[in-house]
Parts: C-alpha cells; structure tokens; sequence
C-alpha cells in the first residue's frame, strides 16, 4: 500500500461503485452474476445474491471482532495467534480516508 497508494485506493472507490451497483441495480446484477457464475438453478442464484447483500459490507472497514473469529481459530493449532491482536493484520487507513472525502455518502447518501 506504501508503495501503491493511488492505485489501491482506486481500486477501494471501484469496489464501493460494485457493491452499490449490487445493491441498487439488482436486476442486472442477477444477470452479471448468472453470466459469470453459469448458474441455472434460480434457487441457487437467489441464495447466492442473498448471501451477498447479507454479508458484502457497504463500508469495507474491517472490524476487530470479525477477525478475531479468525484468530482464535488459528489458536487451535498455532498457540502464537492467541497473543496476536486483530489490529496487527490489516490497514483500515484508505477506507477511513475515504469515509471522510465523503465517498461513500455520495454513493449511498449517508454512511451506512
């Protein structure tokens, strides 16, 4: 990220725009998953985009709690993760950042 800023904050703005094209072009989005995915079963298709708009974060911040589900599971095996902290494994600077230009107001009018 040090080295490549601009571009992986422009990829963070492109994943914001996809997520809110998810959400609010769900038709087409139904059609672009069904293209890709080659998925015929509508239960299944259905399921799939469930899933997506229940658990894809329109912010995506990462939040301590959520990775240290992941931590303590690694702690069965490896002792060295119960002592890790979340905060240790990921940078939320270049979302915060733009939380406050204001980016993901303008996509969804409010930070959600």
């Amino acid at each position: 990220m040090r080295e490549r800023r601009a571009q992986a904050k422009a990829y963070l703005r492109a994943y914001g725009r996809a997520v809110h094209f998810m959400h609010t072009r769900k038709e087409e989005t139904k059609a672009i998953v069904t293209k890709y995915t080659k998925i015929k079963d509508q239960g299944m298709l259905d399921g799939t985009l469930t899933y997506g708009y229940d658990f894809i974060e329109k912010v995506p911040l990462v939040k301590p709690a959520g990775f240290q589900v992941t931590l303590d599971d690694i702690a069965k095996k490896n002792p060295k993760a119960k002592t890790a902290k979340p905060e240790q494994f990921y940078d939320n600077n270049l979302v915060q950042e733009l939380i406050d230009e204001g980016f993901f107001v303008k996509l969804w009018g409010r930070v959600p």
